[in-house]
C-alpha cells in the first residue's frame, strides 16, 4: 500500500526534481517502485501465508503470492479512480501511435512539470501510457499516443487503477489473457 502512496505524492505534489542538491527523476523513482514490488513479494512468498490478514492484503486461497495489482490498492482506493469513466477505443488496432522517438503529452493528459517521453526508454514508455489510458479523455487521445503492440508487450508492467485495467480487459479479453499468463 506505501508503494503506491509513494507513487500518487510523487505525481500529485510533482516532487521530482525538486531537490537541486539531489535531483530524483521518473525513471529513478519507477526503479525504486519496481524494487520494492519484487522484494515484497519475494517477502510475502515466504511470510505471506502467516501476515496476510495483519498487513491488510487478501492472499489467494492457493497460497500463492498476489500479483502487485492487488498489492498496490489492497482494498483502498481514491474515490475519484472508482468514479472515473475511462476512455476506451472499439479495437485495439486502432491504437497506431508512436514507437520511437520523444514526444510530450498534452496538458490535458499530462498537466505536470513539462516532461519529454522517450519512448525507447522502458520506464518513460510505461510512464507514459500510464497517463494516457488514466487521463484520456476521448478515444482519439488514446489513438494518437498508444500502440497497440506495444500495450500488448507491457500491459502487466503498467500502474493502473483498478477500474481502469478491470475496464480495458473487459473490453479486451486478450489483455486480461495476458494478465493471466504473467
Amino acid at each position: 500500500m506505501w508503494r503506491s502512496l509513494v507513487a500518487r505524492f510523487v505525481r500529485d505534489e510533482e516532487a521530482v526534481g525538486s531537490n537541486p542538491a539531489t535531483p530524483t527523476s521518473f525513471k529513478q523513482v519507477r526503479a525504486l517502485i519496481h524494487s520494492v514490488d519484487r522484494a515484497l513479494s519475494a517477502f510475502l512468498s515466504v511470510f505471506g501465508s502467516h501476515l496476510g490478514a495483519d498487513l491488510e492484503i487478501r492472499l489467494p486461497a492457493s497460497g500463492s503470492v498476489p500479483r502487485s495489482d492487488s498489492l498496490r490498492h489492497a482494498g483502498f482506493m481514491s474515490r475519484y479512480a472508482a468514479a472515473r469513466i475511462y476512455a476506451l477505443p472499439e479495437s485495439l488496432d486502432e491504437l497506431v501511435g508512436p514507437t520511437a522517438g520523444a514526444m510530450t503529452l498534452p496538458r490535458h493528459i499530462d498537466w505536470g512539470p513539462y516532461y519529454l517521453y522517450d519512448l525507447t526508454d522502458e520506464a518513460d514508455l510505461l510512464l507514459m501510457y500510464e497517463r494516457v489510458i488514466r487521463e484520456a479523455q476521448t478515444p482519439d487521445d488514446l489513438r494518437t499516443h498508444l500502440n497497440a503492440t506495444l500495450l500488448r508487450r507491457h500491459w502487466t508492467d503498467l500502474f493502473l487503477p483498478s477500474p481502469a485495467r478491470t475496464a480495458w480487459q473487459a473490453r479486451f479479453p486478450e489483455l486480461a489473457a495476458t494478465a493471466a499468463a504473467a
